[in-house]
């Protein structure tokens, strides 16, 4: 992740732990500290947007990507800490029903995709991680060995050297 990024999404990290005690005491700063919370999920989630375009437009070194994915974790469970704590004492509040509502819905939608992003994040972790194992199946080689065989494909080398020798004497004239 970009530096500019990184700094970002750390920026947001104090500042949501600093407002959690400050916003979360009366009623129009506990939802704004949830709405917040809602918009680092958003945030997080094109984090990793940008992380898998970049994989897939030629990629990051493996161990980079591994370092980047470790720090999305972390920043990944501060919102899933607190998300958690509010949908816990959500129904506690006193809250207006207007305003309260899609906020709650938002903070269930938040909770469900910080699920998935963590799941996709380990997951991509894993691969990364364990790459896997490239070889050759020995039934698919011997068959297509007789294939060629049957085709005749095969060249002796004799025949290679001759076709090689003439093709290099006709580029010097």
């Amino acid at each position: 992740m970009s530096e500019v990024l990184e700094r970002v999404a750390r920026e947001r990290v104090a500042f949501l732990q600093r407002e959690a005690t400050a916003l979360a005491g009366d009623t129009e700063g506990f939802l704004i500290f949830a709405r917040e919370n809602c918009s680092f999920v958003d945030f997080l989630s094109f984090v990793w947007k940008v992380m898998i375009h970049r994989l897939g437009c030629g990629g990051a070194p493996a161990k980079l990507f591994l370092e980047e994915c470790d720090l999305l974790l972390t920043l990944v469970s501060v919102p899933e800490q607190f998300l958690s704590q509010i949908a816990r004492v959500w129904h506690q509040r006193a809250l207006p029903e207007e305003l309260a509502e899609p906020i709650y819905a938002e903070v269930q939608s938040a909770q469900h995709r910080l699920d998935d992003l963590s799941r996709d994040i380990r997951n991509s972790q894993q691969r990364v991680a364990k790459p896997p194992k490239v070889s050759a199946d020995p039934e698919d080689l011997k068959r297509r060995i007789n294939q060629a065989d049957e085709r005749q494909e095969w060249l002796p080398l004799r025949d290679v050297i001759t076709r090689m020798r003439q093709s290099g004497s006709s580029k010097q004239e």
